[in-house]
């Protein structure tokens, strides 16, 4: 970690350790309203500016009861998208699918599973360069006639959800159609060495010690997460991520105006060297 970044997280220790002494017991949750069951459907344009435009129509189904455990409640989202590629798939159609069931309580409300799956045809994956030295206007992008994704999260929460421990399983299996390069040369899926059914382990923990965890008002979070990257293709390395997100909430208004102070470090370690595919 550099000096500045090193700096920085110990002003944030600093602000965490002054907000923390303004509560002597730490940040009490506020009382929620009673859960009840609602159903919203909204429609939601996506734009990727060069690469694909969609529209989404989507619904959300909040707070249904799962009646064999004490305070169980879960969340379903669902929805389905059409528009049209663009550059490398230009009049070409593009259309997915998804459904996900977020925090499904297991045993307990405090041990959930978040499950979800999403199908899509014709997709264009960009992928910025990273590192302190990459360049911001440089980008990589996997292109896909079809993919399936499969995602699975089991977590833990302590103390009102204050603690959280989790793990996440990402699985894709896809047909690629290639890659462009930094470069913006193409490189076919054959040449590229495309995996065609990559997937990505992350563990994490989270402190929230704020009063509200969807909508904080005073406190602070602490998220830590270790990504394991495969190769994607023959030119990636397989990596891991780590990546660390602290937040502050200062409320200067009650109820009206909270500062908000965030700083996100990320770093990595190369665990396999990628190959040079153009020589």
């Amino acid at each position: 970690m550099s000096p500045n970044l090193k700096r920085l997280f110990f002003l944030y220790i600093l602000f965490i350790f002054m907000a923390a002494e303004a509560s002597a017991i730490g940040f009490e949750r506020r009382e929620e309203p009673e859960k009840e069951y609602s159903i919203y459907t909204f429609p939601a344009p996506i734009a990727i500016p060069g690469v694909q435009n969609v529209i989404v129509v989507g619904t959300l189904i909040n707070n249904i009861k799962v009646p064999w455990i004490k305070d169980g409640y879960f969340d379903i989202i669902g929805g389905l998208g059409w528009g049209e590629g663009s550059k490398w798939f230009e009049g070409k159609k593009f259309k997915g699918g998804g459904l996900a069931i977020l925090d499904f309580p297991l045993i307990s409300s405090n041990f959930t599973f978040s499950p979800s799956i999403e199908y899509v045809e014709l997709f264009t994956y960009p992928i910025s360069e990273r590192g302190i030295n990459s360049d911001p206007d440089k980008t990589l992008y996997l292109l896909g006639e079809r993919a399936y994704s499969f995602i699975g999260e089991l977590s833990y929460y302590f103390f009102n959800k204050q603690l959280e421990l989790f793990y996440t399983y990402f699985k894709v299996d896809f047909d690629p159609y290639g890659y462009v390069d930094y470069k913006e040369n193409f490189i076919n899926a054959g040449n590229a060495g495309m995996s065609d059914h990559p997937h990505v382990d992350r563990f994490g923990i989270l402190i929230d010690d704020t009063d509200n965890r969807r909508d904080p008002r005073i406190g602070y979070s602490i998220q830590f997460d270790r990504w394991d990257w495969p190769s994607r293709w023959k030119e990636e390395a397989s990596f891991f991520q780590y990546d660390l997100d602290i937040s502050g909430y200062i409320p200067i208004q009650e109820q009206k105006l909270i500062l908000v102070a965030n700083q996100f470090f990320s770093t990595s370690k190369i665990k396999t060297p990628g190959q040079d595919v153009l020589g």
